[in-house]
């Protein structure tokens, strides 16, 4: 059966095609080189959302007042511990964590190292949006990363991927509704020292780096 978007086949074609051929360009970098520069970037602040969308499901008049009245007592909190978040999550430091991670991350290899002379290329982690989610009655963390590699030799393009990181680290159960998981979760939030929340930052941030250098591993072997 022919396709009813010609079109749109080509499109997708051409982007698997682009894909793979950058992949190969990789692959045989990987092959001859043995030390890469990690770069970290990221881009704008960090996005922190502690409001469960959607509301009130169950439909009821007694649970939609007592939404309300949950909603407005997490009000006053949630600005305060949004204003944290942001804070422990500043740009700067989720650069310097990212940087830190992967470099330690890559270590020797394979499929290069992270340190050493003469350097072969750069391999450029950016982070274009992150931060928290309040999804499903608990808060997740998310990053959305562009991945960029250039020879050092010439300075061209040699590596080119995307990725996307999704982890529960401030999980908290829902209980009665959406609104009382939202009032939950800043409850628990707001419990956390500013060193807790660093220190569970930092190990998601962790978490997530590692899965854009096995996903680069992966394209390089």
């Amino acid at each position: 059966m022919m396709s009813r978007n010609p079109v749109r086949v080509i499109v997708i074609v051409a982007i698997v095609f682009a894909a793979s051929s950058c992949h190969a360009r990789f692959k045989k970098f990987a092959r001859t080189a043995d030390v890469v520069q990690m770069q970290a970037v990221v881009s704008g602040t960090a996005n922190v959302n502690l409001a469960e969308s959607g509301g009130n499901r169950s439909g009821t008049l007694v649970e939609a007042v007592m939404d309300s009245a949950v909603g407005a007592a997490a009000q006053v909190k949630s600005g305060q511990v949004r204003k944290r978040l942001v804070s422990v999550m500043s740009p700067q430091k989720v650069r310097d964590m990212v940087q830190h991670d992967a470099v330690e991350l890559l270590g020797d290899g394979p499929p290069f190292a992270s340190a050493g002379e003469p350097v072969d290329g750069t391999i450029q982690i950016e982070i274009i949006s992150y931060g928290i989610q309040q999804s499903g009655g608990g808060p997740s963390f998310y990053a959305n990363y562009r991945i960029r590699g250039y020879r050092a030799d010439n300075g061209k393009k040699m590596y080119k991927t995307s990725a996307s990181c999704s982890d529960r680290a401030f999980y908290t159960p829902n209980t009665l509704g959406n609104i009382v998981g939202t009032a939950a979760t800043i409850a628990h939030l707001d419990g956390m020292t500013d060193e807790e929340l660093s220190a569970t930052i930092e190990a998601v941030v962790q978490r997530c780096t590692g899965l854009v250098i096995a996903k680069m591993r992966k394209h390089a072997s």
